[in-house]
């Protein structure tokens, strides 16, 4: 990114932040052509910033984070190609370490393998690519836990400059894998999700019936539960007195059941806030280029 770029895009970070409008910035809903021309215009790898959009979650605030800590010139798809190695290895977080086969960690290493060498310009050809994602196919993935994170590298298993989404797709994979391990440590049945979901059915009948009450409520008592208009569930008031209902019902009604998704969601919390940590640690590993290379 050259330094006329990043300044651009702080500019217009700065308005979001001003604006409240985070829709300004891509995320995931935006149509690939504008985020491929959004790519161009700031001179960003399109790899990295599939993973900024992804961990960003229209939170404003993570992209100024990543585009302060980006040195001028730095090359974005390095630090895509990092993070994925990053997300293979980490002590905390690897994926590598819930893989018991040793082919299968070897292939993964030669994913990452590839990626260094693919993000230093280096040719790598169609070929390597092919082999290691065949490699990775052929042997039985194990148990769920496994299969997830073998999933997740093979998924990364691509050039970044011909497939961009490749490092965020193994978002998806760590996701699987996190909610495998969980399901693992709590013996999690298929009975058990049936009848979690039949009480989330009674959880939700509750909360909205609480919530639909308290707006009879709030208008009888001559009181605007929606100033701005539009649906009444998406005020903050319906949302408000949701959620009260959720937790009284949960207050009321305690269940083990209700474990599985907790966990889970602590479990997704979790991944976002390590795989931003993450990000923004690869982007602090790169070299400023040389002024000669960093345009002003």
């Amino acid at each position: 990114m050259s330094i006329a770029s990043r300044r651009a895009l702080l500019t217009l970070i700065a308005e979001a932040e001003r604006n409240g409008d985070a829709a300004a910035l891509p995320f995931y809903a935006t149509p690939a052509a504008e985020v491929s021309a959004f790519a161009a215009r700031y001179d960003l790898d399109l790899s990295f910033l599939n993973l900024i959009m992804t961990f960003a979650t229209g939170d404003v605030g993570f992209w100024r984070q990543v585009v302060e800590a980006l040195p001028p010139g730095a090359d974005g798809r390095i630090a895509a190609a990092r993070w994925i190695e990053w997300l293979w290895t980490d002590a905390e977080t690897g994926l590598r370490n819930r893989v018991g086969d040793a082919v299968l960690r070897a292939s993964g290493d030669r994913v990452c393998d590839l990626q260094r060498r693919a993000a230093a310009g280096e040719d790598v050809a169609r070929s390597d690519w092919r082999q290691v994602r065949i490699r990775l196919a052929s042997r039985d993935g194990g148990d769920d836990v496994q299969a997830a994170a073998i999933e997740g590298i093979a998924a990364a298993a691509w050039d970044l400059g011909s497939a961009p989404g490749a490092a965020a797709d193994m978002i998806y994979a760590w996701k699987a894998m996190l909610f495998a391990e969980v399901g693992r440590d709590l013996e999690w049945t298929a009975e058990k999700q049936s009848a979690a979901n039949e009480r989330f059915d009674r959880m939700a009948a509750s909360a909205r019936a609480n919530a639909d009450a308290a707006v009879q409520q709030a208008r009888a008592e001559g009181t605007d539960v929606a100033p701005e208009g539009g649906p009444i569930e998406t005020t903050p008031f319906y949302r408000d007195a949701y959620n009260k209902g959720v937790a009284d019902f949960i207050a009321a009604n305690p269940s083990d059941l209700d474990l599985y998704g907790q966990r889970t969601r602590a479990a997704v919390d979790n991944m976002y806030r390590l795989g931003r940590d993450g990000l923004l640690r690869q982007v602090a590993s790169l070299s400023t280029a040389p002024a000669s290379m960093v345009s002003a």
